[in-house]
């Protein structure tokens, strides 16, 4: 009788998304209260006051969304890069390498 592994990756369990949601949140608004009312991990609220400031005639303060947008969408295609070269290479490490990538923008940002 064969015995399947049915344990869940740490990083899909629930704790690990509660911490996330809560990081992220306060992220956000650190970021909205610090950096002019940008998000940094919640790119449907940039998306939305870009919207509105368009609507608005505001063209000038779009700039101010447009560009987080820009980025987060750059992070995540670098990110399916090494995802890609990774697995490929059965090195299952590109997880870790994203987070350190992560931190040290963060870091060097913040």
């Amino acid at each position: 009788m064969a015995t399947t592994d049915t344990r869940q990756p740490i990083y899909e369990t629930l704790l690990i998304g509660i911490l996330l949601a809560a990081v992220g949140g306060y992220m956000d608004a650190f970021t909205y209260m610090s950096y002019g009312e940008v998000f940094s991990s919640l790119q449907s609220g940039n998306v939305i006051l870009l919207g509105i400031n368009l609507a608005s005639g505001h063209f000038a303060a779009t700039w101010r969304y447009f560009i987080p947008i820009l980025f987060f969408a750059f992070g995540a295609g670098f990110a399916n890069l090494i995802e890609q070269f990774y697995v490929k290479k059965d090195l299952f490490i590109w997880q870790q390498i994203n987070l350190l990538i992560e931190l040290l923008g963060i870091a060097l940002l913040v």
